[in-house]
């Protein structure tokens, strides 16, 4: 328990930093993780027999690198005189129009490898290469993007209030008072009661520092009402992240996903409820608060 609050204040100290340094910084940041993220889930399927394609999964996660530098490119852009097919590559980015590509380049290569590689791989390690690019690297340009919209500095606490304020208050409320578990089969410490007091620590979170943002950046679309429906969203559905990772280990035979951080396991160990949190949050702010 020592080494797992001491190497959590730190991860927390150095997520501050990286929040507050220029975007670009937090998107390679990002990136890195999920390469990392990405080879936790492809070894832990390789428990079980699989061949997910490593090489596709990584390459997927260092495009993530384009979105990263979306804001530096833009900045240059409006300094100095571009061309007609410069404005439209950045169109397409702004857009997210790149994403939906490189998606259908994915399935396109991913097939091909089928096809043409032997019979080194078969149907199943294709889907569990797709399954994995979605899973990880997907799900994580959701904080890239988010970190690139105006205020997307404060924005992105909205993510780490969800996913971690959500996990710690689940946690204490279940070893303090709860009894009647949820899902043992998956996750067996979990409980009811730290199941309703992750979302009600959540909101209370969201709500105090929604509403200290909203004043400070005079936000006049944001009410206290979008924060505390924000809070129960993410409260529960950090929780099914959670169990969603719970799941895949108990399906691949595996206690941890990885060993980077003391005491919290791997990357995705600890970035699991991040991951399903991170769109809730960036969809939530671009239809009512931006």
């Amino acid at each position: 328990m020592r080494m797992r609050i001491i190497s959590g204040i730190a991860a927390l100290v150095f997520l501050a930093i990286i929040v507050w340094a220029k975007p670009f910084i937090m998107g390679i940041a990002v990136c890195t993780l999920s390469i990392i993220g990405i080879y936790e889930i492809y070894k832990a399927m390789g428990n079980k027999g699989y061949k997910p394609i490593y090489a596709v999964g990584y390459i997927f996660s260092a495009t993530l690198l384009i979105y990263t530098f979306y804001p530096v490119f833009q900045e240059y852009f409006k300094q100095h005189e571009v061309n007609q097919v410069k404005k439209m590559i950045m169109q397409l980015i702004s857009q997210n129009v790149l994403m939906n590509f490189l998606l259908w380049i994915v399935l396109f290569v991913s097939f091909c490898v089928l096809i043409f590689a032997n019979k080194k791989y078969c149907v199943t390690d294709i889907a569990i290469t797709l399954f994995g690019i979605m899973y990880v690297p997907f799900l994580f340009s959701f904080i890239i993007f988010t970190r690139n919209l105006e205020y997307g500095i404060f924005y992105i606490w909205f993510m780490f209030i969800g996913a971690w304020g959500t996990d710690t208050t689940a946690y204490f409320g279940g070893v303090l008072f709860g009894k009647r578990k949820i899902l043992p089969e998956i996750s067996p410490k979990k409980t009811w009661f730290g199941f309703y007091s992750g979302i009600i620590g959540c909101t209370i979170l969201t709500v105090i520092f929604g509403t200290y943002m909203a004043s400070a950046l005079e936000l006049e679309k944001a009410h206290t009402i979008h924060f505390v429906i924000l809070g129960i969203l993410n409260g529960v559905v950090s929780q099914i992240g959670d169990w969603a990772a719970s799941a895949i280990k108990r399906f691949c035979g595996v206690k941890d996903f990885g060993n980077i951080m003391p005491g919290h396991g791997g990357v995705m160990d600890r970035c699991d409820s991040l991951l399903f949190v991170a769109p809730i949050v960036y969809f939530f702010i671009l239809l009512l608060i931006r």
